[in-house]
């Protein structure tokens, strides 16, 4: 393991390896996944949706219930110096972002990304609920 490295550091390593093995049970984001096929890395993931996603479709997806075929894929990549992944575009936190701004809009009925703006937690003009009894 390397332990903490730089920024700067991490592409190096991406850009060098041979393989990046994300054998993820459960995964928020995916980083790991998209950095690595950023940075043009062959990538071998777990069936996670997240680190599939992320990938962009650009890994090899294996199910962590078959741990032979794990090691079949990386001695595979590790042997071959095969063409590195075309670099592709990198999905960022704004991109997911505008993403999620966007669901919860149609989730709401307020429109699309580019629809009115949300403020203090509910759309302007819209009941806030009964009024308080006294």
């Amino acid at each position: 393991m390397l332990g903490r490295i730089s920024d700067g550091e991490l592409r190096w390593a991406y850009q060098n390896a041979r393989v990046a093995l994300c054998p993820s049970l459960l995964e928020g984001f995916g980083l790991p996944a998209m950095e690595a096929t950023a940075f043009g890395c062959p990538t071998v993931l777990s069936e996670d949706p997240a680190m599939q996603e992320a990938a962009g479709g650009r890994g090899r997806v294996i199910g962590l219930d078959r741990p032979g075929e794990w090691v079949e894929a990386t001695v595979e990549l590790l042997g071959s110096p095969g063409p590195r992944l075309p670099r592709g575009a990198v999905r960022s936190w704004d991109d997911v972002a505008a993403e999620m701004v966007g669901l919860a809009r149609s989730a709401i009925g307020v429109g699309g990304a580019a629809g009115p703006a949300i403020t203090g937690g509910a759309r302007a003009g819209a009941s806030r609920g009964p009024e308080p009894q006294s």
